[in-house]
């Protein structure tokens, strides 16, 4: 994550930089130079989501896939693996289709070795 889209998410979250130092236990100067890395340190936003009382799913948000099983036991995932949304139930309903997409592989294995 580059600091410009740190920035951003604390401004959407209505918390100002020198909060975050406050938080953190870090001078408004130190911050503004972890901001300027080209690469935010997860160990970092690990430390903001906790000061924030968030989790790190502040930062990297997952779509869910979606699933569709075919009639003839075919398998097609749509979607991707970018990071979008933001709460424990999105994680939730991804693990539920995957395990439902692992229920079909299995079942469809099954058949296979029965032949």
């Amino acid at each position: 994550m580059t600091g410009n889209r740190l920035k951003e998410i604390l401004y959407e979250k209505k918390v100002s930089q020198s909060q975050i130092a406050k938080l953190l236990g870090v001078s408004q100067q130190s911050f503004n130079q972890m901001l300027a890395a080209a690469d935010i340190k997860s160990s970092l936003l690990e430390r903001i989501a906790e000061a924030l009382g968030e989790n790190m799913s502040l930062f990297y948000p997952i779509e869910p896939a979606n699933v569709t099983i075919s009639d003839h036991g075919g398998v097609s995932i749509a979607g991707n693996n970018n990071i979008a949304g933001s709460n424990n139930a999105v994680l939730q309903e991804r693990v539920a289709l995957l395990e439902k997409l692992l229920d079909e592989k299995e079942r469809t294995i099954k058949i296979l070795m029965e032949r």
